[in-house]
């Protein structure tokens, strides 16, 4: 991989950052770019603000497939070596919390004008991309919004790479835990099915020697007679 790029965008509605990321999304599923990271923005009529990063969904879909696995996720994504590289506890990026690892990425790579001029029943998005994506994904977001694209600082491009591939192994995991557990029922099932099917032969076998056994006693009868 090649150096990382920051795409975002502010949207003038509370929804447009979200179809933003929707149209990131789908240009990822279609092969046109990669996504490597997102955060996502939204602050409502009273000013408060939320943030979702990329993480916070991939936790989601891990824990949906494997219970507790979604603690070790954000664990392995946000804090322990990529926190400490990303500077997470460094501070919040809008004067809440403990930082999360895009979260430090956009205060570190934005200008501060860009985010602090979020009005309220608004939102904004940003990504992190390939350089080589950048462009396509500009020109997707500047049909929502406002846009500016920026390069990564070696930290956060390094932290980003770490995560990178830290989600990775989750998912192949995830993907390995999904197998096994359907290959355990499957095993089960079969199991099941074989148990069902000798009690079927056993029942069948009694009935036939009993139907046997009925037949002789009823032929030696009738010779007897």
């Amino acid at each position: 991989m090649g150096d990382l790029a920051l795409v975002a965008l502010t949207a003038t509605s509370k929804d447009g950052a979200k179809q933003a990321l929707e149209a990131a999304k789908a240009l990822d599923r279609d092969g046109w770019i990669e996504l490597m990271d997102y955060g996502l923005i939204s602050k409502d009529k009273t000013g408060h603000v939320s943030i979702r990063e990329m993480a916070d969904d991939f936790s989601e879909k891990v824990a949906a497939a494997s219970v507790g696995v979604a603690g070790g996720v954000a664990g392995g994504l946000v804090g322990g070596p990529v926190g400490a590289a990303a500077g997470v506890g460094a501070g919040a990026l809008l004067g809440f919390g403990s930082m999360r690892l895009m979260e430090t990425v956009m205060r570190d790579t934005l200008p501060a004008e860009f985010l602090q001029e979020l009005d309220a029943d608004s939102s904004a998005l940003a990504v992190v991309v390939q350089d080589r994506y950048a462009e396509r994904l500009e020109e997707e977001f500047q049909k929502l919004g406002r846009t500016v694209q920026l390069e990564l600082k070696r930290a956060a491009r390094d932290a980003e790479f770490e995560a990178y591939v830290q989600r990775s192994k989750e998912k192949i995991r995830s993907i390995e835990d999904d197998i096994k557990a359907r290959l355990a029922k499957a095993q089960t099932a079969t199991a099941a099915e074989k148990a069902k099917i000798m009690r079927r032969s056993l029942r069948s076998g009694l009935n036939s020697k009993t139907g046997a056994k009925n037949w002789k006693t009823e032929s030696r009868r009738r010779t007897a007679s």
